[in-house]
Parts: C-alpha cells; structure tokens; sequence
C-alpha cells in the first residue's frame, strides 16, 4: 500500500510540473490576444466617450450632419483626413515628449 501511495505522488508531482509547463505555454500564447483586447477595450471605451459627449451636446451631432448635406463629401473626407492627420501628430509628439520625460501638459 505504501509502495503505491508513493508511485501516486510521483505520479501526481509530473502532472503538476506538466500542468505548469502548459501554463506558460498557454500564457505566451495568450499575449497577442491581450495586445489585442486591449485595443478592443481602448475603441469600446473611446466610442462611449464620443456617443456620451453627443449625448450631453446633441447641436455638435446636428451641425456634423448639416456640415455632410451642405458641404461636397469629397471635402468632408479631405477635411476629416486632415483632421485624422493632424490628431495622429499630436498623439506622437506628445508620446514623444513624454518618453523624453519633458514635463508639458496639453
């Protein structure tokens, strides 16, 4: 009986140290999905950010769409690449600054 609980044990410490080994694995494996969750959660939570601003200021949806029907699309796309452009530039810059540990608040 001894000699079987003892083979039961051993038995036991492989799989644990199998199991653990899969963990890992399975956590490397998972990085690139919590990369991309991330992002996921970012855009989920800018969107609410954005449908909660139009929410509190309903005239900025309705002037954007006016600004559609007035104004030519091709225009509107130009200007929203511009704007698109201008936005990605001020993220980097102050990525920039920030990684260069400048102290400038925007």
């Amino acid at each position: 009986m001894n000699k079987r609980l003892f083979e039961l044990a051993r038995r036991r410490g492989r799989l644990e140290e199998r199991i653990a080994m899969q963990r890992v694995t399975l956590a490397e494996y998972c990085v690139p999905l919590q990369h991309a969750a991330g992002h996921v959660d970012q855009a989920v939570a800018t969107t609410r950010s954005a449908l909660s601003y139009l929410r509190r200021y309903p005239l900025f949806a309705g002037l954007a769409v006016a600004a559609i029907f007035v104004a030519k699309p091709r225009r509107i796309v130009r200007w929203a690449r511009r704007g698109w452009v201008a936005w990605r530039v001020y993220r980097g810059a102050r990525r920039w600054l920030h990684d260069k540990k400048f102290k400038i608040s925007f």
